[in-house]
């Protein structure tokens, strides 16, 4: 169940951002089109998703081959780990796709192929875990925080702007959330 919520939750994620770049573009251009968008952002989505699972497997052979070989150094295999999604992200941005959505591709692959990369040793899978565990939690609290910060600033600016535009968004924002609310809720108990 929990493997679910976070993939399903992630994928949201992934879709909120491409939508929110969208967005963005069509707010800077000032122009915007149905179609346009639609082609653009399945050409994204598409890419990332592609992209991502390609080089999901890439890295996981060249982990399978460095075990095979007793290449696998745990300094080296953790700075893999760490640097893989960088590297994915950098790599799809650079062919005008999503980086975030090719990037939870690669994650996603890497979590299908799990069970091959579960013939290294113990110590390194402690180590992994850790790091992870340690990394998700401080870039959790980063973009929190960063978010915390940033949020009251751009309320204020849309409010000296336009006060009825900044309850409308707000009404807007609370409705958002209830309506992922009641469905999550849907989807846990089905």
């Amino acid at each position: 169940m929990m493997n679910i919520l976070e993939g399903e939750s992630l994928l949201n994620d992934v879709a909120g951002v491409v939508a929110f770049k969208v967005a963005v573009l069509a707010t800077v251009t000032g122009f915007f089109s149905i179609k346009e968008v639609g082609i653009q952002f399945l050409i994204t989505a598409l890419g990332g998703i592609i992209v991502g699972s390609i080089l999901g497997y890439v890295i996981i052979n060249i982990r399978l081959s460095l075990h095979k070989w007793n290449l696998e150094e745990i300094p080296m295999v953790i700075v893999i780990q760490i640097m893989t999604p960088l590297f994915v992200y950098f790599a799809s941005e650079e062919l005008g796709i999503s980086g975030i959505l090719t990037v939870v591709m690669a994650g996603i692959a890497h979590g299908i192929e799990k069970e091959h990369l579960q013939n290294t040793t113990t110590k390194l899978r402690i180590i992994s875990n850790n790091t992870w565990y340690v990394l998700e939690y401080v870039l959790n609290g980063f973009v929190f925080t960063l978010l915390g910060f940033l949020l009251p600033g751009i309320y204020q600016g849309i409010v000296t702007k336009n006060e009825k535009i900044a309850l409308n968004l707000t009404f807007i924002a609370i409705l958002i959330v209830v309506i992922l609310f009641i469905i999550r809720f849907i989807w846990v108990y089905l």
